[in-house]
């Protein structure tokens, strides 16, 4: 159960930074009985909004794939090559979103 007082999650209290935006942390102690006894545990909640500016750089990056694969026919890259870009690219793209969430969250 929660300590009397105490705030569910404190590291999610300040995770209010761009382009997410916290709606709110909602904590429960559930009892569950069972024949053997009964159990508690905590159940969390946690709601965020993300700016919808933010998705245009999913819509371009993957518009951008698109494009490479497209033009990949007139050009001399091996499919080797081209799958070296486009890992980079998604790469990328996954550590810039893993690096807006609030520390410890996305490790």
């Amino acid at each position: 159960r929660w300590l009397p007082g105490a705030e569910p999650m404190p590291a999610w209290q300040e995770a209010d930074e761009p382009p997410w935006q916290l709606l709110s942390v909602d904590a429960e102690a559930v009892t569950m009985s069972f024949p053997s006894g009964d159990w508690s545990y905590a159940e969390v909640t946690v709601t965020l909004k993300r700016d919808p500016i933010s998705e245009a750089d999913e819509i371009l990056l993957a518009v951008l794939c698109v494009l490479l694969i497209y033009g990949s026919f007139w050009t001399r890259w091996s499919a080797t090559e081209l799958h070296i870009v486009l890992l980079l690219l998604l790469v990328t793209q996954r550590m810039s979103v893993r690096g807006t969430l609030p520390a410890g969250v996305a490790a």
